[in-house]
């Protein structure tokens, strides 16, 4: 099983960062001396078992823009579409679980 650090960004320019991870998701910087509260808001999680992670949000908008023109009548963003022409397939997409929520996109 992997696990997914919520609110933490990769340490950059050569830089590295040493975490503990308690067994209910709490993390901690243990040489972190300045600040004790330097990651706050980070939260482990554990990813349960799956298949390849894609963006589904995108895999819509490119079926969405090329689907058979019934959607060209309605006034539809794809994503937000409640209109009952959506295909089966879309259908299909987004009663998927999402195993990973989306994040820094601007949509």
């Amino acid at each position: 099983m992997s696990v997914l650090i919520r609110g933490m960004d990769m340490p950059t320019d050569g830089s590295r960062i040493t975490i503990t991870i308690y067994s209910n998701g709490d993390c901690d910087e243990p040489n972190w001396q300045w600040d004790s509260t330097h990651l706050q808001g980070v939260q482990a999680v554990p990813l349960p078992p799956h298949g390849r992670l894609i963006d589904a949000d995108e895999l819509i908008k490119d079926e969405c823009n090329h689907c058979d023109g019934e959607c060209e009548i309605v006034d539809c963003d794809c994503l937000g579409c409640k209109n009952n022409c959506r295909c089966d397939f879309i259908k299909g997409v987004l009663e998927m679980p999402t195993i990973v929520e989306a994040e820094g996109l601007d949509g």
